[in-house]
């Protein structure tokens, strides 16, 4: 089955501390089932005292999860969530693959590619941050390009 991905939005910011949690990204999903997000781009978490990342974080860095907003995903990685709040910060459970449709604010892994269904009667917004709890994230660049599709059940 061959997928329609329509652009949604691009999303792009660069050059700027990120004392947020969280950034709204897209309002709503124009009735897609299902959202297709590639990003790219550098920026430096933890208040600045890491090395330098993109989307995919820095694997293999440990850090207890405490410190993390999605516990499995590496320290720095780009995050998502769909609904909630843009300044709720709970560290939640990492999603499973096999948990989909992600509840309503549950944080989920983006990294450089990542194509996740929308919960059933969502409208958004999808929000974006960083996975870690220390401020700000030092951002050098991000482009995030969102697309979505309709796929049957």
């Amino acid at each position: 089955m061959a997928i329609d991905w329509k652009d949604l939005t691009t999303f792009e910011i660069s050059n700027t501390d990120m004392p947020a949690p969280w950034i709204p990204v897209l309002d709503t999903f124009e009735g897609k089932t299902h959202l297709q997000i590639t990003a790219e781009g550098s920026w430096t978490v933890m208040g600045g005292s890491l090395a330098e990342c993109g989307p995919d974080g820095l694997a293999g860095l440990p850090l207890i999860s405490e410190r993390l907003i999605v516990a499995d995903c590496p320290v720095g990685a780009l995050i998502g969530k769909i609904g909630g709040s843009s300044a709720a910060i709970t560290a939640t459970p990492a999603v499973p693959a096999n948990s989909l449709p992600i509840s309503d604010g549950k944080a989920f892994a983006i990294g450089s590619h990542c194509v996740t269904s929308v919960p059933e009667k969502s409208i958004g917004p999808l929000f974006i941050g960083f996975n870690c709890l220390v401020r700000p994230v030092k951002l050098m660049r991000l482009k995030i390009v969102i697309k979505g599709a309709i796929v049957p059940p």
